[in-house]
Protein backbone atom coordinates (compact mmCIF):
# COMPACT_ATOMS: atom_id res chain seq x y z
CA UNK A 1 0.00 0.00 0.00
CA UNK A 2 1.43 3.35 -0.91
CA UNK A 3 2.05 5.82 1.89
CA UNK A 4 0.64 9.25 2.06
CA UNK A 5 4.06 10.69 1.35
CA UNK A 6 4.25 8.74 -1.89
CA UNK A 7 1.18 10.45 -3.37
CA UNK A 8 2.23 13.36 -5.56
CA UNK A 9 1.36 16.83 -4.26
CA UNK A 10 -0.68 17.63 -7.35
CA UNK A 11 -2.89 14.61 -6.76
CA UNK A 12 -3.45 15.61 -3.11
CA UNK A 13 -4.47 19.06 -4.19
CA UNK A 14 -6.91 17.61 -6.69
CA UNK A 15 -8.40 15.31 -4.03
CA UNK A 16 -8.85 18.22 -1.66
CA UNK A 17 -10.58 20.27 -4.31
CA UNK A 18 -12.93 17.40 -4.97
CA UNK A 19 -13.81 17.12 -1.28
CA UNK A 20 -14.38 20.84 -0.98
CA UNK A 21 -16.55 20.88 -4.07
CA UNK A 22 -18.65 18.02 -2.74
CA UNK A 23 -21.59 19.18 -0.61
CA UNK A 24 -21.89 17.90 2.91
CA UNK A 25 -24.65 15.42 3.55
CA UNK A 26 -27.96 16.93 4.70
CA UNK A 27 -28.11 14.89 7.90
CA UNK A 28 -24.64 16.10 8.84
CA UNK A 29 -25.67 19.66 8.04
CA UNK A 30 -28.80 19.36 10.21
CA UNK A 31 -26.79 17.96 13.10
CA UNK A 32 -24.18 20.71 12.67
CA UNK A 33 -26.99 23.32 12.57
CA UNK A 34 -28.48 21.89 15.80
CA UNK A 35 -25.05 21.77 17.40
CA UNK A 36 -24.27 25.30 16.21
CA UNK A 37 -27.69 26.43 17.48
CA UNK A 38 -27.06 24.85 20.91
CA UNK A 39 -23.57 26.35 21.04
CA UNK A 40 -24.95 29.74 19.98
CA UNK A 41 -27.79 29.50 22.56
CA UNK A 42 -25.33 28.51 25.27
CA UNK A 43 -23.01 31.31 24.25
CA UNK A 44 -25.88 33.80 24.32
CA UNK A 45 -27.06 32.57 27.72
CA UNK A 46 -23.50 32.76 29.04
CA UNK A 47 -23.10 36.25 27.59
CA UNK A 48 -26.51 37.29 28.98
CA UNK A 49 -25.63 35.90 32.43
CA UNK A 50 -22.26 37.63 32.27
CA UNK A 51 -23.89 40.92 31.27
CA UNK A 52 -26.51 40.55 34.05
CA UNK A 53 -23.80 39.81 36.61
CA UNK A 54 -21.73 42.76 35.44
CA UNK A 55 -24.86 44.96 35.37
CA UNK A 56 -25.72 43.91 38.95
CA UNK A 57 -22.15 44.56 40.04
CA UNK A 58 -22.15 47.94 38.29
CA UNK A 59 -25.52 48.80 39.81
CA UNK A 60 -24.23 47.82 43.26
CA UNK A 61 -21.06 49.87 42.67
CA UNK A 62 -23.20 52.77 41.39
CA UNK A 63 -25.44 52.67 44.49
CA UNK A 64 -22.37 52.48 46.70
CA UNK A 65 -20.82 55.42 44.85
CA UNK A 66 -24.06 57.41 45.18
CA UNK A 67 -24.14 56.62 48.89
CA UNK A 68 -20.53 57.72 49.30
CA UNK A 69 -21.20 60.86 47.25
CA UNK A 70 -24.20 61.68 49.48
CA UNK A 71 -22.09 61.06 52.57
CA UNK A 72 -19.29 63.24 51.20
CA UNK A 73 -21.81 65.96 50.30
CA UNK A 74 -23.19 65.86 53.85
CA UNK A 75 -19.67 65.99 55.30
CA UNK A 76 -18.83 68.85 52.94
CA UNK A 77 -21.95 70.74 54.03
CA UNK A 78 -21.02 70.15 57.68
CA UNK A 79 -17.44 71.28 57.02
CA UNK A 80 -18.66 74.38 55.17
CA UNK A 81 -21.02 75.21 58.04
CA UNK A 82 -18.14 74.76 60.49
CA UNK A 83 -15.87 76.95 58.36
CA UNK A 84 -18.62 79.60 58.10
CA UNK A 85 -19.13 79.53 61.88
CA UNK A 86 -15.40 79.76 62.48
CA UNK A 87 -15.09 82.59 59.95
CA UNK A 88 -17.91 84.46 61.68
CA UNK A 89 -16.28 83.85 65.07
CA UNK A 90 -12.94 84.99 63.67
CA UNK A 91 -14.53 88.17 62.33
CA UNK A 92 -16.24 88.79 65.69
CA UNK A 93 -12.95 88.12 67.50
CA UNK A 94 -11.13 90.48 65.13
CA UNK A 95 -13.72 93.18 65.81
CA UNK A 96 -13.43 92.58 69.56
CA UNK A 97 -9.63 92.78 69.29
CA UNK A 98 -9.99 96.06 67.37
CA UNK A 99 -12.31 97.44 70.04
CA UNK A 100 -9.97 96.29 72.80
CA UNK A 101 -7.01 97.88 71.03
CA UNK A 102 -8.94 101.13 70.68
CA UNK A 103 -9.92 100.95 74.36
CA UNK A 104 -6.28 100.25 75.24
CA UNK A 105 -5.16 103.26 73.17
CA UNK A 106 -7.74 105.39 74.93
CA UNK A 107 -6.61 104.08 78.32
CA UNK A 108 -2.97 104.66 77.40
CA UNK A 109 -3.79 108.23 76.38
CA UNK A 110 -5.74 108.74 79.60
CA UNK A 111 -2.86 107.25 81.58
CA UNK A 112 -0.36 109.48 79.79
CA UNK A 113 -2.55 112.51 80.49
CA UNK A 114 -2.93 111.44 84.14
CA UNK A 115 0.83 110.92 84.45
CA UNK A 116 1.42 114.33 82.89
CA UNK A 117 -1.04 115.93 85.33
CA UNK A 118 0.47 113.95 88.22
CA UNK A 119 3.94 115.13 87.19
CA UNK A 120 2.76 118.73 86.95
CA UNK A 121 0.94 118.36 90.27
CA UNK A 122 4.07 116.91 91.87
CA UNK A 123 6.13 119.77 90.46
CA UNK A 124 3.57 122.29 91.75
CA UNK A 125 3.49 120.47 95.11
CA UNK A 126 7.28 120.62 95.36
CA UNK A 127 7.16 124.31 94.51
CA UNK A 128 4.43 124.81 97.14
CA UNK A 129 6.44 122.86 99.70
CA UNK A 130 9.46 125.03 98.96
CA UNK A 131 7.26 128.15 99.26
CA UNK A 132 5.72 126.80 102.50
CA UNK A 133 9.21 126.19 103.90
CA UNK A 134 10.22 129.66 102.82
CA UNK A 135 7.13 131.17 104.45
CA UNK A 136 7.66 128.97 107.53
CA UNK A 137 11.23 130.23 107.77
CA UNK A 138 10.03 133.84 107.35
CA UNK A 139 7.36 133.26 109.99
CA UNK A 140 9.90 131.64 112.27
CA UNK A 141 12.17 134.64 111.75
CA UNK A 142 9.23 137.05 112.29
CA UNK A 143 8.15 135.16 115.38
CA UNK A 144 11.71 135.19 116.64
CA UNK A 145 11.89 138.94 115.93
CA UNK A 146 8.50 139.44 117.54
CA UNK A 147 9.60 137.39 120.52
CA UNK A 148 12.76 139.42 120.72
CA UNK A 149 10.77 142.63 120.48
CA UNK A 150 8.22 141.35 122.96
CA UNK A 151 10.99 140.37 125.34
CA UNK A 152 12.63 143.71 124.76
CA UNK A 153 9.29 145.49 125.32
CA UNK A 154 8.69 143.31 128.35
CA UNK A 155 12.10 144.19 129.71
CA UNK A 156 11.48 147.85 128.95
CA UNK A 157 8.13 147.62 130.64
CA UNK A 158 9.66 145.80 133.59
CA UNK A 159 12.45 148.30 133.65
CA UNK A 160 9.93 151.16 133.66
CA UNK A 161 7.92 149.47 136.31
CA UNK A 162 11.01 148.98 138.35
CA UNK A 163 12.02 152.55 137.61
CA UNK A 164 8.63 153.82 138.73
CA UNK A 165 8.69 151.64 141.70
CA UNK A 166 12.15 152.84 142.54
CA UNK A 167 11.14 156.39 141.90
CA UNK A 168 8.22 156.05 144.23
CA UNK A 169 10.17 154.31 146.73
CA UNK A 170 13.12 156.56 146.64
CA UNK A 171 11.28 159.69 145.98
CA UNK A 172 11.59 160.53 142.38
CA UNK A 173 8.20 161.52 141.24
CA UNK A 174 7.19 160.48 137.88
Amino acid sequence: MPSYDDIPTKTLIDIRRAWIAEAAPVLLMKRLDKLASKIWTTALEYAHNLVETERAELEHAWLEAVGLADQLAAELDTARATVDRQAAQLAADAETIGQLREALRTQEQALAAALYRANRTETALLALQARVEQIANLLTDKIAQQDDKTQADERNHQDRKIGRFNNRRYGNPP
